[in-house]
């Protein structure tokens, strides 16, 4: 079994899950609750990505999240994932700074959304990933309509 590795803590909640979900996947994939995966968690602080983002600190953002890849690269990850949507807004800066495979959420949405042969699409997120294009991108390019709340309702949602 490969070694993941998780840039996580970007809210805790996605980190929990992302952890969860590799124990569970990895258990059914050998069919036995005795077995766990070996993975790394490289928690990093959502309130840099964020202040990062607010400022337009584009170069210091893909450097903090890249750094973090690049540590889990090191101590033997396989591949890494970014357990947020926020951070994917430099992930192909981010891809560039480590050798191994980097799993988008991005790419794998659009993927799903592709299969699932949906035109219309929600998009629910911080006002980081509602507001900017990264996370819309594949979906306009393919026609495919994808909607996001208002302004106000994204300050709330946030």
């Amino acid at each position: 079994m490969k070694r993941a590795g998780i840039v996580g803590g970007l809210g805790p909640e996605s980190t929990v899950d992302y952890y969860q979900s590799f124990i569970h996947k990895y258990q059914d994939k050998v069919n036995s609750k005795q077995e766990l995966p070996e993975l790394f968690i490289n928690s990093i602080n959502m309130y840099n990505i964020f202040h990062y983002i607010s400022e337009n600190q584009m170069d210091d953002l893909v450097n903090y999240v890249g750094g973090a890849a690049q540590k889990l690269e090191e101590i033997g990850a396989d591949f890494v994932v970014i357990a947020a949507n926020t951070p994917h807004i430099v992930f192909d800066e981010v891809r560039e700074k480590v050798n191994v495979p980097m799993v988008s959420i991005v790419e794998a949405t659009y993927d799903k959304a592709d299969e699932r042969g949906l035109k219309n699409v929600g998009l629910l997120g911080t006002k980081f990933t509602m507001e900017h294009d990264f996370f819309k991108q594949p979906f306009l390019a393919s026609e495919k309509n994808i909607v996001v709340p208002t302004e106000d309702e994204q300050a709330f949602l946030h």
